[in-house]
C-alpha cells in the first residue's frame, strides 16, 4: 500500500435559495422590547432540504394602517440577525430607543407602525425572499373617562380624576391644564408615576384650586401609560366660573362648656358668620383641620346655627381623621343670607383647649356660592386663646 496522496478539501455548494419563511408573528412585550417569532425555514425553493444558518430581520416606519405591500424593499433596514434554532420557532427581540427626538418609543406613540420582515440565509451565501410584513403598532384596550367631565362647570377645589376601562395596566397618568394667558405654562399639572393600576380601575390626580386663576373655557389634556410603553390621551373643556373674594367674617369666637369634669370641658368651639356679600351665600363645603397638642381628637358634630345639629342629616364627613375633617353641604347647602350674622359651631369627641389655656389651632375653610354661580372660599384660624387669624 502506497503512502496517503496531498489532502485536499471541498464543500458543497448550492445556488438554490432558501425558501421563504413564514408564520413571522410579533408582540410588544415591553416598553422597549418588541419581540418576533417565526417558523424555521428547512427547504430550498426547488423542496430539497436545506440546513439555514442565519435569519436577517429587517424594519421599515410608516403611518399606522399603510398597506405593506406598498412599503418598498429599500425602506427597510437590517436590525440584527438571528440564528437558527435547535428546536421551535425562531425568536428576535428588537429593542426599541426610548432616549433622544424621534426615539423609537416616541415613534409609536406618534401614530407610526413598525413593519417587520425576516429573510433566511444558508451556509453557501443564499438568501431567501423576505417573508410577509407583519405590523406591530401602539393599541390601547379600553377608554378614558374624565372627572371632571367634558363641558362642565365648577369653580373652588375642583376633584382631578380618571376612570379607565378595559384590561391594560396602567403605569403612569398625568392631567395638564394649560393657562388662558400662555397656553406654554400650566394653570395646573399633576403626574403619578410607579402605578400599577389593573384596570378597570380609578387614578387620583389631585385637586385644582381654581379660585388662583382667571375664570374662563380652559382645556384640560388627560394622559395614560401603559405597562408596554403605549399612551393613551384624552382632551375635555371645563369651564372655570368666577370666584368671589373671601365675603364670610368670623367673630365672637367661644369655648363650651365652662362647667362639670376639666376632661368634658371646652369640646365646643362657637362663633360667628357675617355675610357681607350684599347677596344671599350657600356654603356647600367646611374643611376644618386642627392641631394635636392635647392628642387625637374626633369632629362629632356641626351645628349651623347653634343647637341645629347638620351631622349626618343634613351633611355628610366625606373624609375625616383624628388632624382634619371634611364636611359636605352641597345637597343641603347652609344659606347666609344678604348681612345675615348666624352663630355656628364644631363639637369634638375631646377638649380641644385645657384649663391652662393650651390647646389646639383650629383651621376652618368654607366654601360657597351665590345665586349667580360664582364661587369662593374664605379661611381663617382660631387659636387656643381665642384670638382669630
Amino acid at each position: 500500500q502506497s503512502t496517503a496522496s496531498t489532502a485536499t478539501s471541498g464543500s458543497a455548494t448550492t445556488l438554490v435559495a432558501p425558501a421563504k419563511p413564514t408564520g413571522l408573528n410579533g408582540a410588544r412585550i415591553a416598553r422597549s422590547q418588541i419581540q418576533l417569532t417565526w417558523t424555521p425555514v428547512t427547504t430550498k425553493t426547488d423542496g430539497t432540504s436545506t440546513y439555514i444558518g442565519t435569519y436577517k430581520v429587517w424594519r421599515a416606519m410608516a403611518p399606522i394602517g399603510t398597506v405593506a405591500s406598498t412599503i418598498s424593499a429599500v425602506s427597510y433596514s437590517l436590525r440584527g440577525t438571528a440564528p437558527a434554532p435547535s428546536s421551535g420557532n425562531v425568536q428576535f427581540v428588537d429593542a426599541l430607543t426610548d432616549t433622544g427626538t424621534g426615539n423609537d418609543v416616541q415613534q409609536m406613540n406618534q401614530g407610526n407602525s413598525f413593519y417587520y420582515q425576516v429573510s433566511a440565509a444558508d451556509l453557501c451565501g443564499n438568501e431567501s425572499l423576505r417573508s410577509d410584513a407583519v405590523s406591530i403598532f401602539c393599541s390601547f384596550n379600553g377608554t378614558l373617562s374624565s372627572d371632571p367631565a367634558d363641558g362642565s362647570s365648577n369653580a373652588g377645589n375642583v376633584n382631578m380624576r380618571l376612570a379607565v376601562s378595559g384590561s391594560e395596566q396602567i403605569v403612569r397618568a398625568r392631567v395638564r391644564v394649560p393657562r388662558l394667558d400662555d397656553p406654554n405654562a400650566d394653570a395646573y399639572f399633576q403626574e403619578v408615576t410607579g402605578l400599577t393600576c389593573n384596570a378597570p380601575c380609578n387614578i387620583s390626580l389631585g385637586t385644582w384650586d381654581t379660585t388662583q386663576v382667571a375664570g374662563g373655557a380652559y382645556t384640560i389634556d388627560w394622559e395614560v401609560e401603559t405597562q408596554k410603553g403605549c399612551i393613551q390621551t384624552k382632551q375635555t373643556s371645563f369651564n372655570v366660573m368666577a370666584n368671589l373674594a373671601c365675603q364670610i367674617t368670623p367673630t365672637n369666637p367661644n369655648l363650651s362648656p365652662t362647667n362639670g369634669k376639666p376632661s368634658t370641658q371646652n369640646k365646643e368651639l362657637a362663633w360667628d358668620i357675617v355675610n357681607n356679600a350684599g347677596k344671599p351665600l350657600d356654603i356647600y363645603l367646611v374643611e376644618v383641620s386642627w392641631t394635636n397638642i392635647l392628642g387625637p381628637h374626633t369632629l362629632v358634630n356641626l351645628e349651623f346655627p347653634l343647637g341645629t345639629a347638620m351631622l349626618p342629616f343634613s351633611c355628610t364627613q366625606t373624609a375625616s381623621n383624628t388632624t382634619a375633617s371634611s364636611i359636605d353641604c352641597s345637597f343641603f347647602p347652609l344659606t347666609l343670607f344678604t348681612s345675615q350674622t348666624i352663630n355656628m359651631s364644631l363639637t369634638w369627641d375631646l377638649q380641644i383647649v385645657n384649663s391652662s389655656n393650651v390647646g389646639e389651632f383650629v383651621t376652618i375653610r368654607y366654601t360657597f356660592q351665590d345665586d349667580a354661580g360664582a364661587t369662593g372660599s374664605c379661611q381663617f384660624t382660631v387659636k387656643p386663646d381665642l384670638t382669630v387669624q
